[in-house]
């Protein structure tokens, strides 16, 4: 098959995984999505024809192999504990300063059996945060969302490399509109890395409050090892 010819390595255990795959099943499904350069349909097509899989579960092994291309995982309705995943989402945005996209973020790490999808969200420390791969025009970009609902904050920095590569900082004047969430996605050009599913990232978190500096984790400026990682997804 020349799909399979051409892009072995996406096949390799590919009779492996039917179940708890990205979009709630197959509800961030797209036929025409392209991945490495093939459609998803076609992709699909050659697990079914040639491992005996289901076009279910066909679906479900390329959703995790290429997450950053299914990015239609949210599922307003999924029940979450007996509230809609939408109704906890739209709480967060209402009462906690969050943006739509870290919200969502959240409610996932909160209820990781109704939703499925990429993206991390960290809620420990004094700065809740969500980590994510963007597609770009230029390719796949990470972006950072850090929410901050202290008052008077001046501004909120993210320091990072990818895959121990140059170390980038930028500073967040103002939050997303409506929201108390600083975000941040690499810039174009200039050299700045893309960054890819497995890419490793290192980073650590400041934020200028009424004048005074706080990092996240505490004192990571100084000390690389108290830094915090994750593997882009």
């Amino acid at each position: 098959n020349q799909v399979m010819a051409e892009f072995p390595s996406a096949f390799q255990n590919a009779g492996g995984h039917s179940g708890g795959g990205y979009g709630g099943g197959a509800g961030g499904w797209n036929d025409g999505a392209m991945c490495d350069g093939s459609r998803a349909a076609d992709r699909a097509q050659w697990l079914v024809e040639n491992k005996r899989m289901s076009l279910h579960a066909a679906r479900e092994q390329i959703m995790r192999e290429f997450p950053h291309v299914f990015n239609d995982w949210w599922n307003p309705s999924a029940n979450c504990d007996g509230l809609p995943a939408g109704d906890r989402a739209r709480w967060l945005m209402d009462n906690e300063g969050y943006s739509e996209h870290a919200a969502r973020l959240k409610v996932k790490s909160e209820f990781h059996h109704q939703l499925h999808g990429p993206g991390h969200f960290v809620g420990h420390g004094k700065f809740p945060h969500a980590l994510s791969i963007v597609n770009t025009s230029e390719g796949p970009r990470l972006k950072i969302e850090v929410v901050c609902n202290a008052p008077d904050v001046r501004l909120v920095a993210v320091h990072y490399h990818i895959n121990g590569g140059q170390p980038m900082n930028f500073d967040i004047r103002h939050p997303e509109h409506g929201s108390k969430t600083y975000s941040h996605v690499t810039p174009h050009g200039g050299g700045y890395p893309l960054c890819h599913p497995g890419d490793q990232v290192t980073y650590w978190l400041a934020a200028d409050i009424k004048g005074y500096l706080t990092e996240e984790p505490p004192h990571a400026g100084s000390n690389h090892h108290a830094r915090l990682h994750w593997t882009a997804m």
